[in-house]
């Protein structure tokens, strides 16, 4: 969902479909082509001048992987990832290295 502002944008991704296993590690797999569709919905915005060095990605548990992983597969730089944030932590179940 994109939602257009005066001053701030706001998108959200919903990956329910692909979280909703009640096997962990089925959800974790889908979490690395998650974060490479949500790079390439970034970059469609970027293809239509959308300003993208405003974007700012938060994420929690894996979506905090999810955010990295857009980030690292963009061809642009996001200029802020936030996957740890007070209360936002990023799993740990099954990584052991990074990605």
């Amino acid at each position: 969902a994109l939602c257009y502002g005066d001053t701030d944008n706001v998108v959200l991704l919903d990956w329910s479909k692909y979280s909703t296993n009640i096997d962990y590690a089925s959800v974790f797999k889908n979490a690395e082509g998650v974060g490479s569709l949500f790079a390439q919905s970034l970059q469609l915005l970027k293809d239509n001048d959308f300003n993208t060095s405003t974007i700012y990605i938060i994420g929690h548990s894996l979506g905090a992987h999810i955010s990295g992983l857009a980030g690292k597969c963009t061809n642009f730089t996001i200029p802020r990832i936030t996957g740890k944030w007070s209360n936002l932590k990023t799993c740990k179940c099954f990584y052991n290295t990074c990605i």
